[in-house]
């Protein structure tokens, strides 16, 4: 490169600036005289090619669109605001220009400064920078909520229901908007209280639930407008503000890029690094988030010393955290972490971590088992498995559409639908889809496993039973599954099973799905969990039902996203899998 550009009166053209802004900087700070001034400009110019890269000097950036958006609400500091913008671009964009009028140009202010010059370049650029992240941090808007009083006496418990106790009040509702975040200063009971609960009709969701009794700050950042109420201890402090920060919806661009997470965080608390669920107001931890093997977590954190887990394992049945990525030092640092085993995740950081968004992003290792190994499946369900519709109030069963058929077209398999709309653990064992049509039907190579919906909706807990029901058969949920897996042993002993969980999640749902999983324990078959993959919690999948049940389209999805999961079944369960045509 030519050394020549340095000189005063040679111009720079744009793409010297463009391009060769970091050779500029150092050639700038090897000049014989002037130290700390070249010293300065040499930074300027670093931070300026950075903020160029982040897309200040384009006009549709992020960065401008943020601020025209905040500035509609603060139209006082707007004209101040462009004439810093634009001369900040200039020194970006400097085609064609000689470069040294330009830089004296960038020493004078704009008018919202009084026309106030600086005395280098160097403080010039660093003082209108400073002013433009100043007005930046304006996107992020907030607003104070009052917490009034709906029902004094009550609460709303962790389970979603709404309770009596003196002392406790339930607030007027309050409404988010998509990406909002609520921060709530509140007291709760041990885990028993709903702190944000979201509003559905005439009931309750549980968003954010109480840790303890303490009193202690809690945030929600909603996914979709919503409607919250907050329950909370009347005896203590108890506060609430709204921040909506435009940048959260930021999302980099890459095929290989989920959109940003939306994290809760529970202020005061953090996973040390041996695992302990500890309290340091200077700390905070994630709400628990799921992730798969091979995501790859993202996100930027600050730990103290070698005493923070920065993300831990949670386990919810134990309430434990295995700590997998401690802190090597307090500085605050990016992370890229690899995720080994699915599950939920907490994440711990310093409460004073500056912005930046949590992304996942896919190992580029892909999943070597595929599903096509097998040539023949059977489906056993209900009418999620049964491709059933529900159009004005008529619930048909629609089997070409089933998930296990779009799976079955896909991938050259024969797929066999033993199947029905309503069915139960208890009705598949008489229904002529069910047990009547597996015995005269053909082996399968695989069996999935997908009942339990209708079990949990229409019997409740009473029907779940204990796990002594599986050596004694007995009418329950836990007999009644063994009875089907053992038919099909008897069936195909040679054939392989596969057992799933229910993608819906409640209080009762976890109790079935624990269920699930202590049969496939018992009998030794690999269990899928479908709240484990990214779909069945998606709002293609959640937000385009018809009459409670999946569309064409929702099965086209799950078809996919069973594929992963039986896939990566097959992957994780290799020895289950290696005797398959032994």
């Amino acid at each position: 490169m030519d050394n020549s550009i340095y000189r005063d009166e040679t111009p720079m053209t744009g793409d010297y600036i463009l391009n060769d802004i970091g050779t500029i900087a150092e050639a700038i700070r090897h000049k014989k005289h002037g130290v700390d001034t070249r010293d300065a400009m040499a930074q300027s110019l670093e931070k300026m090619g950075l903020l160029a890269m982040q897309g200040i000097k384009d006009p549709n950036s992020v960065a401008r669109q943020a601020y025209d958006m905040a500035m509609s609400t603060q139209q006082e500091n707007r004209t101040g605001f462009i004439e810093n913008k634009n001369r900040i671009d200039k020194l970006t964009t400097a085609t064609n220009v000689d470069v040294s009028k330009e830089m004296l140009d960038a020493r004078v202010g704009a008018g919202s400064q009084g026309g106030f010059t600086y005395d280098n370049l160097g403080n010039a650029i660093r003082g209108q920078i400073n002013l433009l992240s100043e007005q930046l941090d304006l996107s992020k808007l907030t607003r104070t909520v009052t917490i009034v009083a709906n029902e004094s006496g009550k609460y709303i418990s962790a389970s979603g229901n709404v309770a009596s106790a003196s002392g406790f009040s339930i607030s007027k509702e309050i409404s988010l908007l998509a990406g909002e975040t609520l921060y709530v200063q509140a007291s709760g009971y041990l885990t028993n209280i709903a702190i944000v609960a979201k509003k559905e009709n005439s009931s309750y969701v549980s968003l954010i639930k109480s840790i303890d009794s303490v009193n202690r700050k809690y945030s929600y950042q909603a996914r979709e407008d919503v409607t919250v109420v907050i329950s909370y201890n009347e005896q203590y402090e108890h506060s609430a503000f709204i921040t909506s920060s435009l940048f959260d919806e930021i999302t980099l661009k890459s095929d290989r890029l989920a959109p940003n997470l939306k994290v809760d965080w529970i202020h005061g608390n953090f996973v040390s690094g041996k695992g302990n669920y500890s309290s340091s107001d200077s700390f905070k931890v994630s709400m628990p988030i799921k992730l798969q093997r091979g995501d790859v977590l993202n996100f930027t954190a600050k730990g103290y010393l070698t005493n923070v887990a920065l993300i831990a394992l949670f386990n919810p049945e134990e309430n434990t955290y295995t700590p997998v990525l401690v802190s090597e030092d307090s500085n605050q640092r990016q992370y890229s972490f690899e995720i080994l085993q699915n599950g939920l995740y907490v994440i711990s950081t310093d409460v004073n971590t500056e912005y930046s968004p949590i992304f996942v992003t896919k190992s580029k290792e892909e999943n070597l088992a595929d599903i096509s190994m097998f040539s023949s499946i059977g489906v056993i369900g209900d009418s999620y498995a049964s491709g059933e519709l529900a159009f004005d109030e008529n619930y048909v069963d629609h089997y070409e559409i089933s998930w296990g058929q779009i799976l079955g077209r896909k991938n050259g398999i024969n797929v066999t639908n033993f199947s029905k709309g309503g069915l139960t653990t208890q009705t598949w064992l008489t229904n002529e889809h069910g047990l009547s049509l597996l015995n005269s039907s053909p082996k399968c190579d695989l069996y999935i496993l997908a009942l339990g919906i209708n079990d949990y909706s229409r019997g409740k807990e009473a029907y779940l039973g204990t796990t002594s029901d599986i050596s004694t058969q007995s009418d329950t949920f836990y007999g009644n599954y063994s009875k089907i897996i053992n038919a099909i042993k008897s069936k195909a002993p040679d054939s392989k099973i596969i057992i799933s969980t229910i993608a819906y999640k409640s209080d009762l749902t976890d109790k079935y799905n624990d269920a699930i999983k202590k049969l496939a324990t018992h009998f030794n078959i690999p269990v899928i969990d479908q709240q484990t993959e990214p779909f069945f919690s998606s709002d293609y999948y959640l937000n385009h039902m018809q009459g409670g049940h999946p569309t064409g389209p929702v099965y086209s999805g799950m078809a996919k996203a069973m594929q992963n999961l039986i896939e990566q079944s097959m992957s994780d369960n290799l020895s289950y899998f290696e005797t398959f045509k032994k």
